[in-house]
C-alpha cells in the first residue's frame, strides 16, 4: 500500500497493525513449520509442550517491547 511504511526485524513486521491477522500469519507459519519438524525429533510430550508455552509466551512481549 501506499504510505505504509512495514519492514521486518528480527523476524517481526513492525508498523503493523498487530489486531489484525495478516500480521501474525507468517509467524504463525513459521511455528507450524517448527512444530511439524519436531514430531520427527526424540522430544518427549512434556518437552514439546514447554519448548512451545515459551516460544508463545516470549514472542507477544518480544512484539510489543517495539511499542
Amino acid at each position: 500500500k501506499v504510505g505504509q511504511l512495514t519492514f521486518k526485524h528480527l523476524g517481526l513486521p513492525l508498523g503493523a497493525n498487530p489486531r489484525k491477522l495478516h500480521t501474525w500469519k507468517q509467524i504463525l507459519d513459521g511455528l507450524r513449520k517448527r512444530l511439524s519438524s519436531w514430531k520427527y525429533r526424540h522430544l518427549s510430550i512434556g518437552g514439546r509442550v514447554t519448548l512451545i508455552n515459551s516460544v508463545l509466551n516470549a514472542m507477544p512481549i518480544h512484539f510489543l517491547s517495539f511499542y
